[in-house]
């Protein structure tokens, strides 16, 4: 199969969409398959990452979400011979999809809590832990819908890691903190002036961000003058491996956190945008997480209180790890490939 994937990636929304669209991109190209990306001009240099994962890039200025864009990117798809469309992004509505369809080309979209209220895709997708819950209202087309943390997309370093009985310590030292590609709000500064005011000795701290983060030079900083050990990394294609060496993950309540369960790593989770707390209630109440409440709501002290009793409880650690693991399995883009791979063998009988 040919795929084509039309995500945006920046400092505003983050780069979530296209990572978790990179993660089905390596499986397709994993079972033989190619994969195009179809991107407005982005500053975090993500077709960089797309490139050196044997993917095409393709930019493009039609306003994300238009009419225009829709026509573009079926046209596009036509060009290039695609069999699916991949779309992924909050910008794109229900008329969008309609255009898409217009072109003939079968029509995967990634979904998180309705936003486009009418769909016409071919499969629905939507990873989310309450995702079941949803009833989607479709609009001339009967879509198959992909349910569930099953469905969860993975990249290949986690997929590819074996996976192993994490150690629980009495007192948790490494700290894995990664607040995702923009962090607008700086909750990353926040966290870390929050850990120096630990009266802890010991702890060492991971922190993850993207080259756009706009706080990167005040966490570059921060980092300098820490009283722990604070190694301030930006794009990294390791992450599977930081999580497997951190005691507890800080983290946006984003696609970040299956990996985290995957992974098995306790973490903590701040609701960063309205699209996460539905995820991060859930995943609360299935006792997978902590939820650290809103970034914006949270004061330093309770904050403090939350991190003094996480860094303190192996049991609370243990419970939750163990409960990740259980929820996510790896097998996400897989199943999502599957599916595709059947719809397309039955249009071309």
């Amino acid at each position: 199969m040919k795929l084509l994937f039309r995500a945006d990636g920046n400092a505003a929304i983050g780069l979530g969409h296209v990572m978790r669209c990179l993660a089905l991109a390596q499986a397709a190209r994993e079972a033989g398959h190619s994969s195009t990306f179809v991107m407005t001009p982005n500053e975090e240099k993500i077709s960089d990452r797309l490139q050196e994962e044997h993917c095409a890039v393709i930019s493009m200025k039609a306003r994300p979400g238009s009419r225009e864009d829709a026509t573009e990117t079926a046209n596009l798809a036509r060009e290039h011979g695609a069999d699916w469309i991949i779309v992924d992004g909050y910008q794109f509505d229900g008329d969008y999809q309609k255009t898409i369809r217009e072109g003939g080309v079968h029509l995967l979209f990634i979904d998180d809590y309705e936003h486009a209220k009418q769909y016409a895709a071919d499969i629905i997708l939507n990873q989310n832990f309450y995702a079941e819950e949803m009833e989607y209202q479709s609009d001339g087309v009967s879509p198959q819908l992909l349910l569930g943390q099953e469905y969860a997309l993975l990249r290949q370093e986690f997929v590819q890691w074996k996976r192993h009985d994490r150690l629980i310590t009495e007192e948790a030292t490494k700290i894995l903190i990664s607040m995702g590609g923009a962090d607008s709000e700086n909750t990353t500064g926040r966290i870390l002036q929050c850990l120096q005011n630990l009266d802890r000795t010991g702890l060492e701290i991971t922190i993850v961000s993207g080259a756009a983060n706009p706080h990167k030079k005040l966490l570059e900083k921060a980092a300098v003058i820490s009283r722990h050990p604070t190694h301030l990394l930006f794009n990294v294609t390791n992450m599977a491996a930081l999580m497997a060496e951190a005691d507890i993950g800080i983290t946006a309540g984003g696609s970040t956190c299956y990996e985290l369960l995957y992974m098995g790593l306790p973490a903590i989770v701040f609701i960063t945008a309205d699209n996460q707390e539905r995820n991060v209630h859930a995943l609360e109440q299935a006792h997978a997480i902590v939820n650290a409440g809103w970034n914006t709501k949270a004061n330093d002290r309770s904050l403090i209180s939350l991190l003094i009793s996480v860094l303190s409880d192996p049991s609370l650690r243990r419970s939750t790890s163990m409960k990740g693991q259980g929820i996510v399995d790896g097998l996400g883009c897989s199943r999502v490939l599957s599916v595709m791979q059947h719809l397309t063998h039955e249009s071309r009988q």
